[in-house]
């Protein structure tokens, strides 16, 4: 799978799917372009760019373009398409909406949970995202 990240007056910034080669679940085509290109642009924001992909994303990428506030994604090849290649991300897709079937995550209150937080928010010189 490949992804590129088409950026206002720059070339595109390009990724492919390195996950068994660097042993990295996280390593899809379009995390890498993303990595990529807010490197380029040293910057965490991609607004004004756009991700294209030979496939839809599944809802780790999805959502890491929509973190990156890419403005648009477009892909080729759909969920169903990408299930009979083995690629198969149709559970993803339904624990996104549906909850979690197999997956289990408990919140656990802690008194100093909302430390971070506060620190954050007090930060005079901070970069939001």
């Amino acid at each position: 799978m490949s992804a590129a990240i088409l950026l206002p007056e720059r070339e595109p910034s390009l990724g492919f799917n390195t996950v068994t080669l660097v042993h990295d679940p996280t390593a899809h085509a379009e995390i890498n372009a993303i990595r990529d290109a807010c490197a380029l642009l040293r910057s965490h924001s991609l607004a004004g760019a756009t991700l294209l992909a030979t496939s839809e994303p599944c809802p780790m990428c999805l959502t890491a373009a929509m973190w990156a506030r890419l403005d648009h994604v477009y892909y080729a090849a759909t969920i169903a398409d990408a299930a009979a290649a083995g690629f198969d991300d149709t559970a993803f897709y339904q624990q996104v909406t549906e909850g979690p079937a197999d997956f289990t995550y408990t919140h656990v209150p802690h008194l100093d949970r909302l430390l971070r937080f506060t620190t954050w928010t007090e930060l005079e010189d901070k970069i939001p995202y």
